[in-house]
């Protein structure tokens, strides 16, 4: 009887100290931030303002990477993905496959919880109609991405008729 519970005993001691060590391991393999990522966490915090965020320069230089290109490079992606849904061309198992591989990026689309009337559900098909039939980057879409709204709140960007463009840069 004694064996059974110092038996036991160990056993939850080993699978806790196990779990503990699969939790650090989890840890320690995990990649800090860096480019456009760390770029969305430092900037995204509204009313705290940060010199790093403020510019392209100063962007490229705290950063690592060139808004506008990264911008560019995500809104074409996420055209793409747009225009191949609009045709038929990726259905909804295609469309996840295709994110999970990195051929297509995440674009606005209604989920089936939030309907069709509201507010909220207009916004997210305007950015999906923009995207997958419109000529440039706009407000609506600009909205729908992380990168673009964030250097859009730190006027880094700026909209003008519906479109979105790099703000002038300051000179020092």
């Amino acid at each position: 009887m004694m064996m059974n519970s110092r038996h036991s005993f160990l056993t939850l001691l080993l699978l806790t100290c196990l779990s503990a060590l699969m939790a650090c391991s989890e840890k320690a393999s995990e990649k800090p931030l860096s480019g456009p990522d760390l770029f969305i966490q430092t900037c995204a915090t509204p009313g705290h303002p940060n010199a790093d965020c403020q510019s392209r320069d100063a962007i490229e230089k705290a950063f690592g990477f060139k808004l506008m290109d990264e911008i560019d490079a995500r809104y074409q992606k996420m055209k793409k993905t747009a225009g191949e849904i609009a045709a038929g061309k990726l259905t909804d198992e295609d469309y996840k496959a295709c994110l999970a591989n990195g051929n297509c990026a995440e674009v606005p689309m209604l989920d089936d919880k939030l309907g069709d009337k509201t507010p909220r559900a207009k916004e997210i098909s305007h950015a999906f109609w923009e995207l997958a039939e419109g000529k440039y980057l706009s407000l609506a879409i600009c909205k729908q991405m992380p990168l673009c709204s964030i250097a859009l709140e730190n006027g880094v960007l700026v909209a003008k008729k519906n479109k979105v463009v790099a703000a002038k840069e300051k000179q020092p």
